[in-house]
């Protein structure tokens, strides 16, 4: 899908990413990251491999998936006694930010696990050109830190030298990883609207969306996963100029999670059902959901709403709520 973007909206995305990469190497200790040089020349930022991360490195790194046109802040919600942090991310160029740059896929058919976002999609997809200023700044989603290799593969599918790239590698295991994950409801609705609805991503104009950010642990099989607190929990508005022809009701419900044929099932079960591999869940494309989505008409001002949140199910999957 051709989506219209402004020529200058990728200066930004060439200042603002290379601003809140020169944040993350500043300011790693303070943020719990590892910054060091590989021996291909390439910067990796360690998130949460070896590194204990914090939240506030996962904001940062919200933004930077969106290359930079986002603005994600932390709040607490309480979900019947578990007290949780809370990501609300405004998403800017919402349609070209979250589908061009935030959405991942595996860089390598060997490496499916390896999943890159960020601004190098404009480079993998060849969005710009050899004349560009966008830096080749690539967010991995992975539980290992890469080695030359995977760099090398990166540099050769993106035509930039291993040199110029900057790697940020975090774990959907460890506090940045869940927190930006929870920062991808917006993104869920756009891919949504693209992937399975196929709905026009140029009348899309703003999306507001919040989520409860996953505790984080390896050990326990049925643990809960960041994608399970998007599907119950996640609060999306989004505005849009419709066409005298769209259903918005039959939109906004399309967009909710309760529209699944899943909905009720968890994510672990899922993960289990395809192998443990993402790209293997059935009907992929149709289940990336939040729990609630408003639209506001920009052409009518009309509004309407769909779905509700399944707080119960999350407490139930947490441990059963107040042990008192």
């Amino acid at each position: 899908m051709k989506l219209e973007v402004d020529p200058k909206i990728l200066e930004v995305i060439a200042d603002r990413s290379t601003a809140l990469v020169h944040l993350l190497r500043d300011r790693a200790d303070e943020y719990g990251l590892s910054v060091r040089t590989l021996p291909c020349g390439a910067m990796l930022i360690d998130t949460g491999v070896e590194a204990p991360g914090s939240f506030a490195a996962g904001l940062r790194l919200i933004e930077l998936c969106h290359g930079g046109l986002a603005s994600a802040a932390l709040g607490l919600v309480d979900l019947s006694g578990f007290v949780l942090p809370q990501v609300t991310v405004e998403s800017l160029h919402s349609a070209f930010s979250t589908y061009r740059l935030q959405a991942s896929y595996p860089v390598s058919a060997d490496a499916p696990e390896i999943r890159v976002c960020g601004p190098i999609r404009l480079w993998l997809d060849r969005v710009v050109t050899d004349e560009s200023s966008i830096p080749g700044i690539a967010v991995i989603e992975s539980d290992r830190l890469p080695d030359d290799a995977m760099v090398r593969i990166i540099a050769e599918r993106s035509g930039l030298s291993p040199q110029s790239l900057t790697l940020i590698v975090a774990p959907a295991t460890s506090l940045v990883g869940a927190t930006q994950i929870a920062g991808r409801v917006n993104e869920c609705v756009i891919f949504t609207l693209a992937e399975s609805i196929h709905f026009d991503l140029n009348k899309v104009g703003h999306i507001v969306g919040q989520v409860p950010i996953c505790p984080v642990g390896q050990a326990a099989q049925k643990r809960p996963y960041p994608d399970d607190f998007i599907h119950y929990a996640g609060k999306v508005m989004i505005t849009l100029t419709a066409a005298p022809e769209d259903d918005l009701e039959s939109l906004v419900h399309q967009l909710t999670f309760a529209s699944t044929p899943i909905y009720g099932t968890f994510f672990y079960e899922l993960l289990s059902q395809a192998g443990g591999v993402f790209e293997n869940i059935p009907g992929l494309i149709d289940i990336n959901k939040p729990a609630q989505v408003t639209i506001n008409d920009l052409a009518t001002g009309r509004t309407v709403h769909a779905g509700s949140p399944g707080i119960a199910r999350l407490v139930a999957l947490l441990g059963g709520g107040n042990t008192k």
